[in-house]
């Protein structure tokens, strides 16, 4: 696969190319390029890459306007830290919009999104264009903002704005409140984190999901892992991989 990364961060393009490769090394990255123009002037003097990884807001303009200039036949993963431009990223060639800060696992959900999606249409000779909408039915749906919690004979609503984080204990799912309150909340974490807002929640690691507001700070650990210091009591201490470390500090810094 031939991939072509439109991004006019330094550091977000090279972790991203990194990234790639690390997931899966005959990937071949056919160039970094940091502009609307630049990227124009590519598509019209070089063959259909496999998939094009795009920020949507580049130092001249929005990557939307590259649509304009040129015929882009290549599927698209929109990376951005705003979320504004969901509908028009997939009136466009879009096959997944990931939001930044992103990390190793976005990254590839949005690859193996690209070869399933390719495999399956090339399969069954179907225009991918012509399918896109189904797939991007569940990225369109909105982060949740209430859950409803078993508490001995009868539910509780509880405001998602007001959960601290979510974790694991033994195998099983809790949350707990600013209120420090804790129930039990009968779902998985992979679940839990794919409904909430990611611009207010953030996967630590197998074990926490953690909303901005509890975190106090954040302090180096030992082996480059991070430390992060919540403004209530929690169950364990919250620890970020080296792996992580990175893409959460630049998710903490936009916020």
């Amino acid at each position: 696969m031939k991939i072509l990364i439109v991004e006019d961060e330094p550091i977000t393009a090279v972790y991203l190319q990194n990234t790639l490769k690390e997931i899966d090394p005959g990937l071949e990255i056919l160039r970094i390029i940091d502009t609307v123009q630049g990227a124009i002037n590519w598509l019209k003097a070089n063959p259909t890459p496999s998939l094009i990884f795009m920020d949507i807001q580049l130092a001249d303009g929005l990557s939307f306007d590259i649509f304009e200039e040129v015929k882009v036949e290549s599927p698209v993963v929109f990376c951005t830290a705003y979320d504004e431009y969901a509908v028009k990223a997939f009136q466009t060639n879009g096959i997944d919009y990931v939001l930044k800060p992103f990390d190793r696992v976005s990254i590839e959900r949005a690859l193996e999104k690209s070869k399933r999606l390719q495999v399956h249409y090339a399969q069954n000779q179907v225009n991918i264009q012509q399918n896109y909408h189904e797939t991007f039915a569940a990225l369109n749906k909105k982060a949740k903002t209430s859950v409803l919690v078993p508490f001995q004979d009868k539910y509780l609503p509880l405001a998602v704005q007001d959960i601290a984080a979510f974790y694991l204990i033994g195998g099983a799912t809790y949350l707990r409140t600013f209120q420090q309150e804790e129930y039990y909340y009968p779902h998985s974490l992979e679940d839990i984190e794919q409904a909430l807002d990611q611009q207010l929640f953030y996967r630590l690691n197998r074990q926490f999901i953690v909303n901005y507001k509890a975190i106090k700070h954040v302090e180096h650990d030992s082996a480059r892992k991070l430390l992060v210091v919540p403004c209530l009591k929690m169950p364990e201490q919250l620890k970020v991989s080296k792996e992580k470390a990175g893409a959460f500090l630049k998710w903490l810094e936009e916020r």
